[in-house]
C-alpha cells in the first residue's frame, strides 16, 4: 500500500499538533478504509463503527510514529483488530461461514468453523494482553505479534536499535506468556528470579527447556520489593528470593514453602575507587542476607558495620557508583564483579569468606499452589538440577546464558563461576540452617520477631525430584 504524494506532505504538520492537517488525513483515508472494513465485516455491522475506533487510536498514538512512510499499514493493521473486535462482539448473530468468506478468520484447511472462531477469540485474547503492557513493550509486541513485521523492519519503523527490539520483546513475551497460558488452561509455573550470579539455575532451566512442556514461565525482576510483592499477591507462583526476606513475608502472612537451595555463597562487599573512605553502603534490600553479614564483619571490618545502608537494586550498583550516590555496596555477583572490571570499585572480601558455604537465596513456593501443583514443582527441580549439571560440566555456557538474561558481560560471569564465587552444590531443603539463620536475621534486627518455621522446609518435592 503505496503512501500517496499528498498524504505524505500530511503527517508531519499532523504530528506538530496540526488539526486541519489532521482532518485532511481523515478525508483521504476514509474512503480506502470504508472499502476495506466493507469486504472484512459482516452487513449487519456499521463498517464506520470500526474506522472511527481507529482514527481515534491513531490520533492518539501518532506521536508514536516515527516514519511517516508506514502510516497507511500501520493504520490499516489497526482497522483489521477493530474489525475482528466488532466481529467477535456478536458471537450470536455471526456466521462462522460468512466470516470466513469475508476474511476475518485465519484461513485453515483442516480446522472447522468452531475451531477457527477459536483462533478468532485467541486473537482477540493476544490483542487484550498486547494493550496491557506498558506502552514502550505495547508497540513492538503489536508490530511482531499482530502485524508480524519482522525485527529489522520494526527497527526501521521505530527507528530504535535491533538490540532494544529484541530486549523488548523478550521481556514482552515473559509478560504475555502468564495472560495466555492461562486462556488455554494450561500447566504453569510462574517463577520470578533476579539478574544475579545467585539465580543462574533459573535462567539455564528456562533456557533449556524453552519450548517444552510444562510451562516454566520465568519472569525477571529488577528490584526485591517488586518480586516481594508479586509473590505475595499470587502474581507468582514461586521465587529464588533471599531468605531473610522470605521470612518476613512469612511472618507478615504469605504462605510458603522452601523446596529448594538456590545456591551458596555468591556476593562480595566492594568500595569506591573514587572515595578513601566510605560513607554509605548500599544493600539490595532492608531484608537481605546482606545485613547479617554485615554484622558478622564487625570485628575484622568495624569501619563497614556503622555506616548507614541504603537500598539499591543490584543491576544499578554500577549507576549508582558512577554518581556518588554510594560509594561501596554489598551485593550478589555479577554485578561487583563488572564494577571492578570497569575500574569503579575494589573488593575488600566476598561473602565466603565470612561465613563459609553460607545460605542466601531459596527456592519458595506459594503454599496454595503447591497443594494442587506438586508435581509441576518436582518437574522444575529437575530442570534446575539438569541446568546445575550442565553448568558444572560447561561454565562458559552457564555465562553465555547468564549473559543473554542480564545483559552481563560473558567475561565478568564466567569470572564468578571459574573463581567458585558462588556453588551449586547440596541444594537439598535444610530445616535445621533456616532455623540457624532465622535467630540470626532477628539478632541483627532484621526480623522483630521469631518466625513460625514449623514445616516450612520441604525435602521430599527436591527428594521426588532424583
Amino acid at each position: 500500500m503505496a503512501l500517496p504524494q499528498s498524504l505524505a506532505k500530511l503527517i508531519s504538520p499532523a504530528l506538530n499538533g496540526n488539526i486541519g492537517a489532521w482532518k485532511s488525513i481523515v478525508d483521504l483515508i476514509s474512503p480506502l478504509a470504508l472499502r476495506y472494513a466493507q469486504e472484512r465485516l459482516p452487513s449487519h455491522i456499521c463498517p464506520e463503527d470500526a474506522i472511527q475506533e481507529s482514527l481515534l487510536i491513531v490520533y492518539n498514538n501518532l506521536h508514536r510514529l516515527r516514519n511517516k512512510y508506514v502510516f497507511l499499514p500501520w493504520f490499516k493493521a489497526i482497522l483489521h483488530s477493530q474489525c475482528i473486535k466488532l466481529a467477535a462482539r456478536h458471537p450470536y448473530e455471526i456466521s462462522l461461514d460468512q466470516l470466513d468468506t469475508q476474511g476475518l478468520l485465519p484461513p485453515s484447511k483442516n480446522q472447522n468453523p468452531e475451531d477457527v472462531y477459536w483462533v478468532m477469540e485467541l486473537r482477540k485474547t493476544i490483542d487484550f494482553a498486547i494493550k496491557s503492557l506498558p506502552w514502550h513493550l505495547r508497540e513492538v509486541a503489536f508490530l511482531f505479534y499482530l502485524q508480524e513485521l519482522s525485527i529489522d523492519e520494526i527497527a526501521q519503523l521505530s527507528q530504535l536499535p535491533q538490540g532494544t527490539i529484541k530486549k523488548r520483546l523478550f521481556t514482552a513475551k515473559r509478560l504475555l506468556m502468564g495472560n495466555l497460558t492461562e486462556l488455554h488452561d494450561e500447566e504453569v509455573l510462574r517463577v520470578g528470579y533476579m539478574p544475579i550470579s545467585d539465580h543462574l539455575l533459573s535462567m539455564c532451566a528456562d533456557h533449556l527447556h524453552s519450548g517444552r512442556k510444562p510451562i516454566f514461565d520465568s519472569r525477571r525482576y529488577l528490584s526485591w520489593s517488586s518480586l516481594a510483592k508479586d509473590l505475595q499477591s499470587g502474581v507468582l507462583d514461586a521465587a529464588f528470593i533471599m531468605v531473610p526476606l522470605a521470612l518476613y513475608l512469612l511472618q507478615t502472612g504469605t504462605k510458603l514453602i522452601y523446596v529448594m537451595n538456590a545456591h551458596h555463597d555468591g556476593s562480595s562487599l566492594a568500595v569506591s575507587t573514587a572515595n578513601k573512605q566510605a560513607q554509605c553502603i548500599g544493600v539490595p534490600s532492608n531484608y537481605s542476607t546482606h545485613r547479617i553479614l554485615l554484622n558478622q564483619i564487625a570485628y575484622n571490618y568495624p569501619e563497614f558495620f556503622k555506616l548507614p545502608t541504603v537500598v539499591v537494586n543490584p543491576s544499578s550498583v554500577i549507576s549508582s557508583m558512577r554518581t556518588n550516590k554510594i560509594d561501596a555496596f554489598f551485593c550478589g555477583e555479577p554485578w561487583i564483579s563488572k564494577c571492578v572490571r570497569q575500574g569503579l570499585a575494589r573488593v575488600v572480601t566476598h561473602s565466603h569468606d565470612i561465613l563459609p558455604n553460607h545460605m542466601c537465596c531459596i527456592l519458595v513456593v506459594r503454599q496454595e499452589y503447591a497443594q494442587h501443583r506438586d508435581q509441576l514443582i518436582v518437574k522444575y527441580i529437575r530442570a534446575l538440577r539438569l541446568a546445575r549439571d550442565k553448568v558444572y560440566k560447561d561454565l562458559t555456557m552457564g555465562a553465555k546464558i547468564q549473559s543473554h538474561y542480564t545483559n552481563v558481560e560473558i567475561d565478568s560471569a564466567l569470572h564468578v563461576l571459574e573463581r567458585r564465587t558462588i556453588n551449586f552444590d547440596n541444594l537439598t531443603p535444610d530445616q535445621a540452617r533456616i532455623e540457624a539463620l532465622a535467630k540470626l536475621a532477628q539478632k541483627t534486627n532484621i526480623l522483630d520477631s521469631s518466625c513460625a518455621l514449623t514445616g516450612f522446609a520441604q525435602p521430599d518435592f527436591f527428594g521426588t525430584a532424583y
